[in-house]
């Protein structure tokens, strides 16, 4: 009697563990799917804001008189991350086909290759010249 006791101990303890195993890579499975959608929600949210910024500071400048200046940091140059100036928007891509844009309202010459380090947004001759500084 005392060796069936034994074997059942043994056969409940492994089904625990299967369970507790079961419940663990659950967990794990759930953490990276939840930790990719928030990065994925924050690069959208980066791309956006960023798109914004450059759009707004354009706009306020254009609004302003000629020789008139504005300059802000701006950190948007990594693998895979670009910043397009189209007739009328600001486009942040931040993967294959993946863009926030923003309106604007200037004529706008482009001076800048990549978005990283001070840029000067200056109106020059009705035109919004947005440089490196």
């Amino acid at each position: 009697m005392m060796k069936n006791e034994k074997g059942q101990i043994t056969y409940e303890f492994i089904i625990a563990i299967l369970v507790v195993s079961m419940l663990f890579i659950y967990g794990i499975m759930l953490f990276q799917t939840k930790n990719t959608q928030n990065m994925v929600s924050s690069d959208k949210w980066n791309a956006q804001l960023t798109a914004d910024r450059f759009a707004k500071n354009i706009n306020n400048v254009y609004l302003m008189d000629n020789n008139s200046t504005y300059q802000e940091y701006f950190f948007w140059n990594e693998d895979g991350r670009t910043v397009n100036v189209s007739d009328y928007g600001v486009l942040a891509w931040w993967n294959e086909g993946s863009f926030s844009d923003s309106p604007m309202i200037a004529k706008v010459n482009w001076q800048i290759t990549d978005v990283n380090g001070l840029i000067i947004f200056e109106k020059r001759n009705d035109e919004v010249v947005v440089r490196y500084g």
